[in-house]
């Protein structure tokens, strides 16, 4: 914590700034978070651009109707990007 406060730390003569990391576990089957694939419930493959079902980013022909699938399950009227965007609250 005390390094976190200071914002950096200090090590063979150099200077490296550091932050607080949160990480969040998220499911690469069904997009969801709190778990991962290998325990994931959901019986459908869910595509991180489009939302759709059945097909990986990879093999997405809707990469231009980017819909972010938690923000659709959320109702939240911004859902125009993908499940990994900084723009996702």
């Amino acid at each position: 914590q005390k390094y976190i406060r200071q914002g950096r730390i200090y090590l063979l003569w150099r200077t490296y700034k550091i932050k607080e990391y949160i990480g969040v576990t998220r499911c690469f089957k069904c997009q969801g978070y709190g778990h991962t694939a290998k325990t994931c419930n959901s019986p459908d493959q869910i595509c991180e651009i489009c939302g759709g079902k059945d097909h990986l980013k990879k093999d997405c022909g809707q990469k231009d109707k980017v819909q972010c699938i938690n923000c659709t399950r959320s109702r939240r009227k911004d859902s125009k990007h993908n499940t990994k965007s900084k723009d996702c609250p």
